[in-house]
């Protein structure tokens, strides 16, 4: 997904393009829920705001994740939503603080013991709306929003996420894979 408007964003189909990566794959299996729910869903154990945890995931089945192309912004349960915002800030309107803002850190599970921390920058989760006037206005990616219908808490990995780590749906393996983005292929 290209965050670049004039840029094209692609879609391969059987394979992989390597020029979209920037970095190694990593594995990640799809979580124990996706088996119930059609989703592609994934387990994190942990998010992290300026390199600190808030303790946002359940200790024993983290937070369930869905890997959404279909979502333009990164959503969750309003309950974990708003305390992450808070820790966040306010985004100012006229994007004058976006570099000032804390990075935001998904922790995933790879089996073996290893995780990953998959960062987003102040840059991938705000973004830039162009309003009715004509002017730019800058705006957080996170939402507050109960996918779960109050059954199972779920995460939205949304276009953000997307647009910063090249994923690979794997439905032989039940398995996601994600490198870092090429920001030069975009």
């Amino acid at each position: 997904l290209s965050s670049n408007q004039t840029a094209s964003s692609a879609l391969v189909l059987g394979g992989t393009d390597p020029k979209y990566a920037a970095g190694d794959f990593v594995y990640t299996k799809v979580a124990l829920a996706a088996h119930l729910l059609p989703y592609w869903l994934i387990s994190a154990k942990d998010i992290t705001v300026g390199g600190a945890s808030l303790s946002l995931c359940n200790k024993l089945f983290g937070c369930e994740m869905v890997v959404d192309t279909g979502t333009s912004i990164l959503a969750g349960p309003p309950s974990a939503v708003q305390p992450l915002i808070n820790k966040i800030g306010n985004v100012t309107a006229d994007c004058s603080n976006v570099h000032t803002l804390p990075n935001i850190s998904f922790t995933f599970a790879l089996g073996g013991g290893k995780s990953q921390d998959m960062v987003l920058t102040p840059e991938q989760y705000t973004y830039k709306a162009t309003l009715a006037t004509g002017e730019t206005q800058c705006e957080c990616g996170l939402f507050a929003f109960d996918a779960g219908e109050g059954i199972l808490p779920l995460w939205i990995l949304g276009d953000p996420f997307l647009r910063s780590y090249f994923a690979v749906f794997n439905r032989g393996t039940n398995m996601i894979q994600f490198a870092p983005s090429n920001p030069k292929a975009q």
